[in-house]
């Protein structure tokens, strides 16, 4: 008598690839993940750094902001990195006789921060803000890192707009800038 193992070859091969996952790809998973989230933690912490720099001097100088991307950059993933400075100004024609006039803010974002102030010849490497200006920073990885990567392969759910790392800090600015140091 002849027996039919095909069954039995069918079920060890799926044993054998079931255990490839647990013992390979659940701890590459768990791994990348926990490169994330410290990659996380970092970016927060580094993000939050330049901004309290940044508020105390009432400015953000050339070289503050390249150990910034230089600290950011070593994390080894590619960023979205957002300015915005939201300077207070008062509209003086809104106050009638004796009354102040009404205060305003406005933001300008990285074009004006970047290109205009610190990377300006001219401006010292220096982009000044003033007391009770606020000043704040976004930063979203633009790679897709290696957690993402795996749980696509996997999963299949990986959007276009999905940022795993995320980091953002926003304060007031509590000395005016205009010295030098």
């Amino acid at each position: 008598m002849i027996k039919n193992n095909s069954g039995n070859t069918f079920m060890t091969v799926i044993i054998i690839i079931v255990g490839l996952i647990i013992l390979f790809v659940i701890p590459l998973m768990a791994a990348s993940n926990t490169q994330d989230d410290v990659s996380k933690v970092a970016v927060q912490s580094i993000v939050a750094e330049l901004v309290q720099t940044a508020t105390t001097k009432g400015k953000l100088t050339k070289n503050d902001y390249e150990n910034f991307t230089t600290k950011l950059y070593a994390t080894g993933n590619t960023y979205d990195i957002q300015l915005v400075h939201s300077i207070l100004t008062t509209n003086p024609n809104k106050g009638a006789g004796d009354k102040a006039g009404e205060n305003l803010t406005y933001s300008v974002y990285n074009t004006e921060i970047l290109d205009n102030g610190i990377f300006k010849d001219g401006n010292n490497g220096e982009y000044l803000m003033n007391k009770g200006d606020y000043f704040g920073c976004t930063v979203k990885n633009t790679n897709t890192t290696m957690a993402d990567q795996i749980k696509g392969a996997i999963f299949k759910v990986i959007g276009k707009d999905t940022y795993t790392i995320v980091g953002s800090d926003y304060a007031l600015v509590v000395t005016s800038g205009n010295y030098s140091n």
